[in-house]
């Protein structure tokens, strides 16, 4: 089988550091019958290839997995009276993050189960993970598709339920100080618009009810 080979369509790129040639643009519209096709031959090679190496892929695989430690846990770290730690189960593919009151009881409460939220999805990945400055709240986002567009939720801790209100096609929604949240229980993100021309900010409002957008 002969490998595919994406066609080329002149097209630029015109930013403030200058003109980009970009002749594989096209392949950004998910809906183009053309940009199917392709993925589709692309997955048809990819099978060929791994159905005649299917045993030194099962071997690589179960060596790495050999090498790595399934069950295990991060160090737990101290963040406004409470204790955080991320910890992981053998079979489980991703990550349950809990908290504590004290550093020996870290684990006692799960705040998000990341295979809970996978269930169902062939891809995905949490981007946002910060806890309010009153830690009774959650930010957190998550893509399902691989398209690092993030989902971003509030996740009320008190009953683990997440507020009404989503945020669609978040890029980021900071994790590290001053993390998602600013004053007056507010959430910054960011978003990509379809050209990647320029990022926008935002912020949203909190409540106990649910996120609203503000001017």
């Amino acid at each position: 089988m002969l490998e595919p080979t994406a066609k080329q369509v002149p097209h630029v790129w015109h930013r403030p550091d200058g003109e980009v040639d970009d002749p594989w643009a096209w392949l950004r519209d998910r809906d183009d019958p053309d940009t199917i096709a392709y993925l589709e031959a692309e997955n048809r090679y990819a099978d060929a290839w791994l159905d005649t190496h299917g045993d030194l892929v099962t071997e690589v695989f179960e060596e790495i997995r050999s090498r790595v430690q399934e069950t295990d846990q991060s160090p737990p770290a101290r963040r406004d009276g409470w204790w955080y730690l991320t910890r992981t189960e053998e079979g489980a593919s991703y990550a349950i993050h809990c908290r504590g009151r004290s550093r020996d009881s870290a684990d006692e409460s799960v705040l998000l189960d990341e295979n809970v939220e996978a269930a169902g999805h062939d891809y995905f990945a949490v981007a946002a993970f910060d806890p309010s400055h009153a830690q009774d709240l959650l930010a957190w986002s998550s893509d399902t598709d691989g398209s690092e567009h993030y989902t971003l939720r509030v996740r009320d801790l008190t009953t683990g339920a997440d507020l009404a209100d989503e945020l669609r096609g978040t890029t980021w929604a900071g994790t590290s100080r001053p993390g998602a949240w600013c004053a007056a229980r507010g959430i910054r993100w960011a978003t990509r618009p379809a050209t990647c021309a320029a990022t926008s900010t935002a912020t949203a409002r909190a409540s106990s009810s649910t996120p609203r957008a503000t001017p």
